[in-house]
């Protein structure tokens, strides 16, 4: 039924920016904020 379908994680967070500084400096990941969904980052 899901083979052959995207995944979709996602975390609610209270900071924004906290968040931002964790999944980029401390996890090393890439993340912007989504231009259509403020509030949201994507990968």
């Amino acid at each position: 039924m899901l083979r052959h379908s995207a995944a979709f994680s996602g975390y609610s967070v209270n900071d924004i920016e906290a968040a931002v500084w964790f999944y980029r400096d401390v996890l090393g990941l890439e993340v912007r904020p989504d231009d259509d969904m403020p509030g949201i980052l994507t990968r």
